[in-house]
């Protein structure tokens, strides 16, 4: 870089094929230094840019790999869960037809100790009692805003059984209750209500179903009695 007045020479590389000197002034160099500043600093920046858009690329490969990584654990564990679901609906299956297969062997026993017959046939509930009775149900319903309510009153007829059950006194209390419910509703088609819904619709409907109420087990010498009450007449096998 050589000086001479205002002026001075910019070298290049002496065997470079390209012009190796330029004369310029002090303004025109100012403004190549300048430009070749910027050119440095966006140069710079650019590789900046390129480091983080390779780091950013990294970390999404990473996380795509670790994606994928996820869902295939997740198939491998639904997999596996499905197994274990299909072995233990197996298992039930299995436990349920040998529970039902014992039911069957105790029901057809307890036929033949009480001369039930045919014992494969008969369902093993022997008629003690029976009676027909009427209840009135009354209930109130909140009318509109102001407060008042209207007065519902309904007389049912309904039929008081008292039965033995073929399950003897030693099988557990809550297993002998589902037991019995499910009967009554295999053999007798009765729906289980724990207590009456106080609604208008549904004592107007109530001729057209057939409930099971006022369910109560209790235990004799040997086998499990059962009372109840339906709102309609049931037929046995004697």
């Amino acid at each position: 870089m050589k000086f001479q007045g205002k002026n001075f020479f910019l070298e290049y590389a002496e065997h470079s094929e390209e012009w190796t000197k330029a004369t310029l002034t002090r303004e025109e160099f100012e403004d190549f230094r300048e430009k070749e500043e910027k050119l440095k600093k966006v140069t710079a920046e650019n590789r900046d840019k390129d480091l983080e858009i390779t780091r950013l690329e990294n970390i999404i490969n990473k996380i795509k790999m670790e994606v994928e990584t996820f869902k295939n654990e997740q198939t491998l564990l639904k997999s596996e869960l499905e197994k274990k679901i299909s072995l233990l609906e197996n298992q039930n299956k299995i436990l349920t037809s040998q529970n039902e297969n014992l039911l069957r062997i105790n029901r057809e026993r307890s036929n033949a100790e009480r001369k039930l017959y045919p014992k494969k046939l008969h369902n093993g509930y022997i008629v003690l009692h029976q009676e027909s009775y009427n209840k009135i149900f009354s209930f109130k319903i909140k009318g509109d805003m102001r407060g008042t309510f209207k007065n519902y009153s309904y007389n049912l007829l309904l039929y008081k059984y008292r039965l033995e059950t073929p399950y003897l006194c030693n099988i557990e209390l809550d297993s002998v209750k589902k037991l019995i419910i499910q009967d009554l509703k295999k053999y007798y088609h009765l729906e289980y209500l724990q207590e009456l819904p106080r609604r208008p619709g549904f004592f107007e409907q109530i001729n057209f179903e057939k409930f099971l109420l006022n369910l109560k087990i209790s235990t004799s010498d040997r086998f499990y009695l059962v009372e109840f009450s339906s709102n309609i007449i049931l037929y046995f096998n004697f």
